[in-house]
C-alpha cells in the first residue's frame, strides 16, 4: 500500500486491509468519508476523541475522556477503502485543540465545569483528530495478550490481534513518535 493513492478505490473489508501489508510496514493512508464534526474545533473527522484533566509540568498527569468517536473509520491507501473499526486502531497524534479553563468560565463543556466545581483550578482541555481528507502515517501492529481461561479448570488462552497504528509524524524504526492519543493508553482485551 505505500504507491501513491489512487482516485479509483475497490472497497475491501476491515481484515483485508489490514492484512495487505505485513507488520511493521509503514505506509500512508487518507481519511475519507463524511465523518463527524468535532466537538471542540468544529472540524470534520473520521475519528476524534477530546478530555479533560490536569497537567503538571507540561504533561498530562490525569484525565477523563469525555467523548471518543466509535463509528468505523473510512481509509484509503492504494486504491483499496475499508471502513476499519477503532477497536482494531491506535491513534499516535498531537491534539488538534488545547484549552484551559478555570472556574466561573461560562465558555467551558458542562462536564468541565462540573470538574472545576469540585475544586479543581484549572481544567486541560484537549482534542486528538483524524481529518477527513488527510494523509497520516501508518503501519500494521501485531497486539499480543493473555486472555483469561474459559472455566475454572481451563488454562488462560494467548490472544493476537492485528491493528493499524495511525500518526501524524513519521514512524522511526518501527514504532511511533509521536504519543498515544488518551482513549487508547489504557486500552486492554
Amino acid at each position: 500500500m505505500s504507491e501513491a493513492m489512487s482516485t479509483s478505490t475497490m472497497k475491501v473489508g476491515e481484515e483485508e486491509f489490514l492484512r495487505e501489508v505485513p507488520p511493521g510496514t509503514p505506509f500512508q493512508v487518507r481519511v475519507e468519508g463524511k465523518g463527524a464534526e468535532s466537538y471542540l474545533g468544529r472540524n470534520r473527522c473520521g475519528y476524534f476523541e477530546w478530555i479533560y484533566g490536569e497537567r503538571r509540568d507540561g504533561v498530562l498527569s490525569s484525565f477523563t475522556v469525555a467523548y471518543h468517536s466509535s463509528e468505523p473509520i473510512t481509509l484509503v491507501a492504494a486504491g483499496k477503502e475499508a471502513r476499519v473499526a477503532p477497536r482494531r486502531v491506535r491513534t499516535y497524534l498531537a491534539p488538534s485543540v488545547e484549552r484551559e479553563y478555570r472556574p466561573g468560565d461560562q465558555t467551558a463543556p458542562e462536564v468541565v465545569k462540573e470538574y472545576l466545581a469540585e475544586g479543581n483550578e484549572v481544567a486541560y482541555v484537549a482534542e486528538y483528530c483524524l481529518e477527513v481528507g488527510k494523509t497520516y502515517h501508518a503501519l500494521v501492529h501485531t497486539e499480543h495478550a493473555t486472555l483469561p481461561p474459559s472455566g475454572p479448570m481451563g488454562k488462560p488462552e494467548k490472544s493476537r490481534n492485528l491493528v493499524l497504528w495511525l500518526s501524524d509524524k513519521p514512524f522511526a524504526d518501527g514504532k511511533p513518535t509521536a504519543e498515544k492519543t488518551p482513549a487508547y493508553r489504557g486500552w486492554s482485551y
